[in-house]
């Protein structure tokens, strides 16, 4: 975890702009490490049971700020 933060400190600057592979990725990344307990917390408030339940809402703050309701956070970087 430390070795993580680290890295994410390294290259802060030039990690904030990832697509959507690499949000996608970290997601898929994050799916199999969370407990358990973590897993069905978040599979309930996002009301989405399948495997890829973080994957699946990777990309939606980028998608949501191309929105009329989401404009406000297009500056949001």
């Amino acid at each position: 975890m430390h070795s993580s933060l680290a890295l994410l400190t390294f290259f802060g600057a030039e990690a904030y702009a990832w697509g959507t592979l690499g949000h996608e990725t970290v997601a898929y990344i994050a799916t199999n490490l969370v407990k358990n307990d973590t897993k069905a917390w978040a599979q309930s408030v996002l009301g989405d049971s399948s495997p890829g339940y973080l994957v699946n809402i990777a990309t939606w703050a980028d998608s949501y700020r191309y929105t009329d309701e989401g404009a406000f956070s297009s500056g949001f970087v």
